[in-house]
């Protein structure tokens, strides 16, 4: 019960998920969304793709002493109609005490929609049909009620399909 649970929980959340990550590469496309510390760490939505931009230490250190700024981490929000190209693949640099890494949106949208899908399916593909055991999905349309299954036997298929109230979702098989 706890495992059906769980996949369930897991299957409408990769499903979210893989909607909102949708969203964001669609309102990528059009706005250019970030929000800015001093000294240059951002996390920013743009051209399809999520960037963070982070300063080391050292720099910010030394920043904060040239421009007598305290080193606390301001955060800002900025919006802008987004000015450059489709951004399609995974990059990271690292130069001078600053670093990036820049994660198109299609990648893990891919990966999160697949899992989500797969997951669907399983649930779709382990559904028994009218008239068969939902624990070894044989053929129990012309039995009689109350007699076993005779591939699995098991009495929740046979109840299940002949419409016997009371009988359970398979669960309980052997």
């Amino acid at each position: 019960m706890l495992l059906h649970l769980a996949e369930v929980l897991a299957r409408w959340t990769l499903t979210v998920l893989s909607l909102l990550l949708l969203v964001a590469w669609a309102v990528s496309l059009r706005w250019t969304i970030f929000r800015m510390a001093q000294f240059g760490d951002s996390v920013s939505l743009k051209s399809g793709t999520v960037v963070y931009l982070w300063t080391s230490d050292p720099l910010r250190q030394q920043l904060s002493g040239r421009f007598a700024m305290l080193q606390e981490t301001r955060w800002e929000w900025h919006t802008r109609p987004r000015a450059t190209p489709m951004e399609w693949s995974f990059f990271r640099s690292s130069t001078a005490g600053r670093s990036i890494i820049a994660v198109p949106l299609w990648q893990p949208w891919l990966i999160v929609t697949l899992s989500g899908a797969l997951l669907w399916w399983r649930r779709w593909a382990r559904r028994a049909r009218p008239g068969h055991c939902p624990c070894c999905r044989y053929d129990v349309r012309g039995l009689p009620s109350g007699v076993p299954c005779p591939e699995c036997g098991s009495l929740t298929g046979i109840g299940e399909a002949t419409g016997i109230p009371g009988a359970s979702d398979g669960s309980s098989c052997r």
